[in-house]
């Protein structure tokens, strides 16, 4: 796992993230921060969490198997961000995890997940859950995933596509 704390311009390339951590990539209070073309796998909690941090790119990487050791509980959540602007996930393979959730955010603006394709995974709580703001949602194939909802009970803010049509189902 990779921790970068208070990092503008910080970039991750083509690294191989697996089990050696809970998280693969966690950001605390950093600023443009890439991560690209990774291949993030068997971490126990999730893919990447950020925290207080502005602009941050996930991009074509490949996330697979988080939340999925033997024995192990699902995972918290594949992406996470809190407290921030500018969280993006984009051109991401995403199959094979168990976790509660797919994009959790609390008062995080600016969130998109885009182009991505999202597969075999199993998120035992909702596949999206937002505190604050909702998130833009599209060009995404969905497909043979198990969900118990597409959102978190009783929850309040939906995402949108880009033309803001909210996403219901």
């Amino acid at each position: 796992a990779i921790l970068m704390e208070n990092c503008n311009d910080a970039n991750v390339d083509a690294c191989g993230l697996y089990g050696c951590g809970t998280i693969g990539v966690r950001g605390l209070g950093c600023e443009n921060l890439n991560i690209t073309n990774c291949d993030i796998y068997e971490c126990s909690d999730g893919a990447v969490d950020v925290m207080n941090s502005e602009a941050v790119l996930v991009s074509g990487c490949d996330i697979h198997d988080i939340g999925t050791l033997k024995g192990g509980y699902d995972a918290y959540c594949l992406f996470t961000a809190d407290y921030g602007t500018g969280f993006a996930v984009y051109n991401c393979k995403i199959h094979d995890n168990k976790s509660q959730s797919l994009l959790y955010t609390y008062d995080t603006e600016n969130v998109v997940f885009l182009s991505n394709e999202v597969k075999k995974n199993t998120f035992t709580e909702s596949a999206f859950y937002f505190e604050q703001y909702g998130a833009a949602v599209d060009g995404c194939l969905f497909e043979e995933n198990n969900c118990a909802r597409w959102y978190k009970a009783n929850a309040h803010i939906k995402a949108a596509d880009i033309d803001g049509n909210l996403l219901d189902s």
